[in-house]
């Protein structure tokens, strides 16, 4: 029996410890911790990050997985977050904030003012500190006693006199084509204690916080990002092709958000300390949703949308265009469309929408004049510019088809004139001068006219005949087929190409054994040979019966020369 039992406990005692070892079977919570030494990983299951903990490395969030954010992660700079396909999730009061933040400040677009403090009465001198030699575009400093100081090469001191106060405003007149970076400013009191002062600490209005941010956050087109209330982030870049919301959050120095072609909600939130003068920069293919929401303020917009390279399409090419009044400053540019019509518009940085600091909507409101020079006139016109990436000039043409080719008749001989008249109306809402006409045989063929090429002009909504000769040069049934000839760069409707042909025309032989016609012009023409013979046969007979006389005439003065010169011998002789 004591072996029974102790066989028994012993047994149960093994159970036990079997049952022990046994895993659980229940699922447990998905904790994990971002990399810290740099490395790159992928995410492609949900994970949760719970602080306090420290992030170094990048992050891929693939495969539609979720990474939830909870308590506070301080960010090593040169990190990077990256939503490919999936989601970033920021609960309430979690934070992702860099390890180091600028603390420079940067003067540019506006005026703007700091708060000093000052710990010493009596006569206190501040220096600023720049980041590179300001002169010649350095800013000027207003220490608000009637005194102004220009800031010159890499620091500038000013002079406030102090009655006890704890700070005092200074304000900075900034250069239209200038960019100051104040990077220290040192308060020297009357004691010679000097006490520093990072610019990006002190309160201020109208500055730029600069120069670098310190880790980023991109948002992919498939990619989403949700930042809850009390949440913050802090020192990002940030971009977003896909969907964020901000709802109840704070975004500091992390400014501005580029959104390339997404979808930014930003509700009950605030958007401070920007590093440019928007707080949101979108491609005019975004959506932004701005609702009871801070900025940066100032001269700094909520957000601006930005237009990329439109193409303007004309109807015909090489048309002299000029866009004006582009982006917020107005600017024009001129251009010249190619063979197929095409110009394509680009300005750097044109913004063609925003909204400003105080909730104010602006747009836009940019057009193209458009001049196209011909040999039918000029035409000119207007066109309103809208932000698609496409736009097609409306430009008023002539739209000229040749109706009909008439001819007065439809037999006659080769060579012989044929007096034709064309047709040409205009349906456009231009008149046309100087059209021209191309006419040649049905074949393709060159056609002999007089012109060589008729001209007429043709008033808006008329119409104009031409009147020339044709001379078929050879026998046949043949048509003539005329066309107008378009001007320079013409790609427009086809009725300024469009044709029309006259009735066949019969061009028949000089003989023919069915035409009398043909038959006493082969009469007249031998007779004129005949007459013509005659009379150089008669010419000839004339001609040697003169030869022959002229002969006869020298022989006769030969023989009474002679005769002569025999009676002067005799008569010699008979005196000797």
């Amino acid at each position: 029996m004591r072996r029974v039992l102790t066989l028994l406990t012993t047994i149960l005692m093994i159970i036990g410890a079997s049952a022990l070892s046994v895993p659980s079977l229940q699922p447990l919570d998905n904790l994990s911790s971002p990399p810290s030494n740099g490395d790159s990983v992928t995410i492609t299951g949900d994970e949760t990050w719970t602080g306090p903990q420290n992030f170094d490395g990048s992050v891929l969030i693939s495969g539609g997985a979720n990474l939830t954010i909870e308590g506070h992660i301080t960010i090593t700079q040169g990190s990077s977050i990256t939503v490919e396909n999936g989601s970033l999730v920021m609960n309430e009061s979690s934070s992702m904030i860099s390890d180091s933040t600028e603390q420079s400040m940067r003067v540019m677009f506006q005026d703007g003012m700091i708060n000093i403090p000052i710990e010493e009465y009596g006569n206190n001198t501040i220096t600023f500190h720049f980041s590179a030699d300001v002169s010649g575009y350095g800013p000027t400093f207003d220490n608000s006693q009637n005194q102004t100081f220009m800031a010159e090469g890499t620091s500038q001191s000013i002079y406030y006199n102090s009655n006890g106060e704890n700070s005092t405003w200074i304000e900075i007149i900034h250069q239209p084509f200038g960019s100051t970076t104040i990077d220290q400013i040192i308060v020297e009191g009357p004691s010679g204690t000097q006490q520093p002062y990072s610019p990006a600490e002190l309160e201020s209005e109208g500055l730029y916080y600069c120069c670098e941010y310190q880790w980023s956050l991109a948002i992919a087109s498939s990619g989403s990002a949700s930042i809850s209330s009390g949440a913050e982030i802090s020192g990002a870049e940030i971009t977003v092709a896909g969907a964020m919301q901000i709802d109840g959050a704070l975004v500091d120095r992390s400014s501005p958000i580029v959104l390339n072609d997404g979808i930014l909600t930003v509700a009950n939130s605030t958007l401070s300390r920007s590093f440019d003068d928007e707080d949101i920069r979108a491609t005019i293919g975004s959506t932004v949703e701005w609702e009871n929401s801070n900025g940066t303020g100032g001269f700094v917009d909520r957000w601006t949308k930005l237009m990329g390279p439109q193409t303007i399409q004309t109807p015909v090419g090489g048309t002299n265009l000029l866009a004006v009044n582009l982006g917020w400053q107005g600017l024009s540019k001129s251009g010249i469309s190619d063979e197929d019509g095409l110009w394509v518009l680009t300005i750097p940085e044109r913004i063609v929408v925003l909204e400003n600091s105080t909730g104010v909507l602006w747009s836009e409101d940019a057009h193209v004049e458009a001049l196209y020079n011909s040999v039918w006139g000029n035409f000119s016109s207007n066109t309103s510019l809208n932000t698609d990436a496409e736009v097609a000039i409306v430009l008023d043409l002539p739209i000229l088809q040749v109706d009909s080719v008439v001819v007065e008749k439809y037999e006659l001989s080769v060579n012989s004139p044929l007096e034709v008249t064309a047709t040409v109306s205009n349906a456009g809402q231009v008149g046309a001068v100087d059209v021209s006409l191309d006419c040649t045989l049905e074949n393709g063929s060159d056609a002999r006219l007089s012109p060589a090429y008729p001209q007429l002009s043709v008033a808006a909504g008329g119409s104009e005949s031409a009147t020339f000769t044709w001379r078929g040069s050879e026998e046949g049934e043949i048509s003539l087929n005329c066309i107008i000839v378009a001007p320079i760069g013409w790609i427009g409707p086809i009725q300024a190409s469009g044709g029309a042909s006259s009735e066949v025309i019969s061009w028949q032989g000089l003989v023919d054994a069915e035409d009398d016609s043909g038959i006493v012009i082969v009469i007249l023409v031998a007779m004129g040979f005949g007459i013509v013979l005659a009379m150089v046969l008669a010419m000839r007979q004339y001609r040697e019966q003169m030869d022959a006389e002229s002969e006869n005439e020298a022989s006769d003065n030969i023989d009474a020369e002679d005769k002569d010169y025999e009676q002067v011998e005799e008569k010699l002789e008979d005196n000797y």
